[in-house]
């Protein structure tokens, strides 16, 4: 009778052992088969730590890059504020300017008003020269006043000029780092998964253990 629960206790216990190393093969195999975390490449927990500091730097990154296109993005509506001011501001000094010499020619001059019309063409023709000179085109003197005016934004933007580029570069640098820091947290969450199935299947495990050794 001894000898008989001796040979279902050795029964029992090769079951419990032969149950256990199955469990664990299939678990391995699921999370290999799975693709989620290789444990024989890289250290589990190594691996999850790595990821953390990695995404605290990423959102580090991703908060300074912030920070300095705010103040970037700033300086360009003031500057482009006082542009627009600057600029409305020499034509209408210019038109005024026109006017005023009119009205001089017309009411202290005694220049009728078909004579200054012949002056303005003339002075229009005299612009497309320069623009011609300038730019290689008579077609008419807008390309000059956008020579001008481009001339007017570089002494107003000075060492900004070039802001526009700088907004764009750090809005895809914004952009790269958020897919970036989504790849951490899609790693991340694998990660948790697959702790989880352990969890899992050790519980499950331990369950059919405190069975057998019940029977």
């Amino acid at each position: 009778m001894s000898l008989k629960r001796t040979n279902n206790s050795a029964a029992d216990n090769i079951a419990l052992i032969g149950i256990t190393v199955l469990l664990i093969l299939l678990v391995l195999a699921y999370i290999f088969s799975a693709g989620k975390v290789n444990y024989l490449s890289t250290d589990f927990y190594t691996k999850k730590k790595n990821l953390r500091e990695k995404k605290k730097l990423i959102q580090s990154r991703y908060d300074r890059i912030q920070k300095i296109l705010e103040r970037k993005k700033a300086i360009k509506t003031k500057l482009d504020k006082i542009a627009n001011v600057v600029l409305f501001s020499v034509r209408l000094i210019l038109v005024l300017m026109i006017l005023t010499i009119c009205f001089w020619l017309v009411y202290y001059i005694n220049i009728s008003v078909i004579e200054i019309i012949e002056y303005i063409g003339g002075l229009v023709i005299l612009l497309g020269l320069i623009s011609f000179i300038i730019f290689g085109s008579p077609a008419s003197f807008l390309s000059l006043w956008d020579y001008l005016g481009k001339k007017l934004k570089l002494l107003i933007y000075g060492k900004y000029i070039d802001l526009d580029k700088h907004i764009d570069s750090h809005n895809r640098e914004l952009a790269e780092l958020s897919v970036e820091k989504s790849e951490v947290e899609k790693e991340l969450k694998e990660i948790k998964e697959a702790e989880i199935e352990i969890v899992k299947i050790l519980n499950s495990t331990d369950s059919t253990s405190n069975q057998i050794e019940i029977a």
